[in-house]
């Protein structure tokens, strides 16, 4: 039946006439990942290249883990000319099969010199310009430091991030790669360069990746920004600090509620603020993002549910609101086809932006090792939703079962209820912390 099914989608692929068709199959194609689709991949790619949907095509063989992919996948690449951007569709590929022969990756870092050269020469002086590239420079990026040659293209990164004729993004991917070459001697650099940055948007690019980290060297340079920057700049670095005491604030509230007979749940509670900062930290170290906003609704987890209407608003809607507190930052980066190969089965195209799916899509195009359940966080998601649906109660309980708390609810233990899925929630964010952990060791190792 297989062979069946396999020969059908081959039957469609060479037969179809339009490209909504082509993608669809090659979705198809890559879920199922049998080798017997590498040649009629291959043969598709050369009578559809040209449209808009060449970059499906080396996505699709990355997901069949063979030698003849790979090969496929060269004969991709070397079709185009090498300063051609539409090399940059493959990388993701090369990177996936840990392809990462010197020519190849000499001829990245020569694209990456000629494109920022092509702009120098377009527009000689930055100040009069107002030139704009269409450049993705995320997946180029991405290679070279899974390569270990980040490092080699080091001075022309710094040369984009002071440049304003480079697009507002490509400049703060840029400096977010930089800074996890080498943080110590980038932000050394940066702050050297901190007042040679004078257009707007430079200055606010730099103001936001700089309020997403912590130490006394970001404080002075926040400090040079609050004093030299441009008023956006400034309230970005403003709207940062009052964060920073509303979180010391709810670490007071913390200690005090551990003094407090009502407020049993403040160790557990501590933690889990403590556990979503590390988390922070490292995602932002690995991955150059925060995974999670500010979410000043875990304060109202320190007192217990006493009641069933209070576990409704403690576990269903407060509950649910710290685990879908997911950053904005976090975006879908990859075709909606791609992200559902990602995401388990059965999702919905029009859940993919949500923000679980949003982390996980993240997660797995960074190549940490994540498991559908995404460290436990969608069961308990699920289990917190349906708290606030009466009609959903054989749901609820089937939830609660797998999680090991369904007597709890049914004897409605509301106060240790509440404790226990606070206790499953902190467990999940230990393990998303570990897998994060293990995804930097495994970089560490790439690089030497």
């Amino acid at each position: 039946m297989a062979s069946e099914y396999n020969s059908g989608l081959i039957s469609q692929l060479y037969n179809a006439t339009k490209t909504e068709e082509v993608t669809r199959i090659l979705s198809k194609m890559a879920e199922v990942a049998d080798p017997v689709f590498v040649q009629p991949i291959l043969d598709a790619y050369f009578k559809w290249k040209g449209h808009y949907i060449d970059h499906y095509f080396p996505g699709c063989l990355q997901e069949i883990k063979e030698s003849s992919s790979l090969e496929a996948v060269k004969k991709i690449f070397f079709d185009h000319p090498t300063k051609s951007h539409e090399i940059l569709w493959v990388l993701p590929a090369f990177e996936s099969f840990g392809y990462f022969e010197e020519d190849i990756v000499k001829i990245v870092e020569d694209y990456y010199r000629d494109r920022y050269e092509t702009v120098v020469r377009a527009s000689p002086m930055a100040e009069d310009s107002t030139l704009e590239v269409d450049w993705q420079v995320g997946y180029l990026y991405s290679y070279l430091r899974a390569a270990g040659k980040l490092h080699q293209i080091e001075e022309v990164m710094k040369a984009i991030i002071l440049d304003r004729r480079f697009k507002e993004d490509q400049r703060q991917q840029t400096l977010s790669r930089l800074l996890r070459i080498d943080v110590a001697s980038s932000l050394a650099w940066l702050g050297e360069h901190l007042e040679d940055i004078s257009d707007s948007e430079g200055q606010i690019l730099i103001a936001k990746e700089l309020s997403t980290w912590t130490g006394k060297i970001i404080d002075d340079l926040q400090n040079r920004i609050l004093l030299s920057y441009c008023g956006r700049a400034k309230e970005i670095i403003q709207e940062k600090r009052r964060k920073d005491e509303a979180k010391d604030a709810t670490r007071s509230q913390a200690e005090e509620a551990r003094r407090g007979s009502m407020y049993v749940n403040a160790p557990v509670v501590t933690d889990i603020f403590e556990l979503r900062e590390k988390v922070n930290t490292q995602s932002k170290l690995n991955l150059g993002q925060l995974l999670f906003d500010d979410d000043e609704s875990l304060v109202k987890q320190f007192q217990i549910a006493e009641t069933r209407e209070e576990i409704v608003d403690r576990v269903g809607a407060g509950l649910r609101a710290i685990i879908s507190s997911i950053s904005k930052n976090i975006a879908v980066d990859v075709d909606v086809q791609k992200a559902l190969s990602l995401l388990p089965t059965g999702t919905e195209v029009t859940d993919v932006s949500k923000p679980l799916n949003r982390l996980h899509v993240f997660l797995s195009i960074h190549d940490c090792k994540i498991d559908d359940g995404l460290c436990g966080l969608r069961l308990l998601n699920r289990t917190a939703n349906l708290f606030t649906h009466k009609e959903a109660a054989d749901k609820l309980i089937i939830c609660l079962e797998q999680l090991g708390l369904k007597d709890l609810y049914l004897k409605e233990k509301w106060p240790e209820l509440h404790a226990a899925m606070l206790d499953k929630l902190k467990g999940c964010y230990r393990d998303l912390l570990d897998v994060l952990v293990l995804s930097a060791e495994q970089m560490k190792a790439q690089d030497k």
